[in-house]
């Protein structure tokens, strides 16, 4: 167990949101064509540009599901972990879902629904 945290400490980035990249949304298609043709346009209207890129920027963040911002949050919380000697109750509590231990392994589920399995136990 402490191995599987030491890990997440020394390499955030592996941290993943278990789903796919979320599909852009009717609305957010349109303002991509729209952003399209504006920045298509001789000469280019970069007020309205910049607006309908905002605006789409805000459709995609809206789109974007909890285990993504989840991610995003176990990644900040474990980057700032210094490297552990011994359990952390309070960094299990808030990074950990669910512990498994199967044929002397441990399985965590992170609380963005990743699962990560550790060693052999000892």
């Amino acid at each position: 167990m402490l191995g599987i945290l030491n890990r997440l400490i020394a390499d955030p980035g592996s941290i993943q949101a278990p789903t796919a990249e979320p599909e852009d949304t009717a609305q957010a298609k349109i303002l991509r064509q729209k952003l399209a043709g504006l920045l298509g346009e001789a000469p280019v209207d970069e007020d309205a540009a910049r607006r309908t890129a905002l605006a789409l920027a805000a459709e995609r963040l809206d789109a974007i599901g909890p285990e993504e911002h989840e991610t995003e949050r176990l990644r900040r919380v474990f980057r700032r972990t210094a490297p552990l000697k011994r359990l952390d109750v309070d960094l299990l509590h808030s990074s950990v879902r669910k512990i498994t231990i199967q044929k002397h392994r441990a399985i965590v589920q992170l609380k963005n629904g990743q699962i990560v399995e550790g060693g052999p136990l000892k």
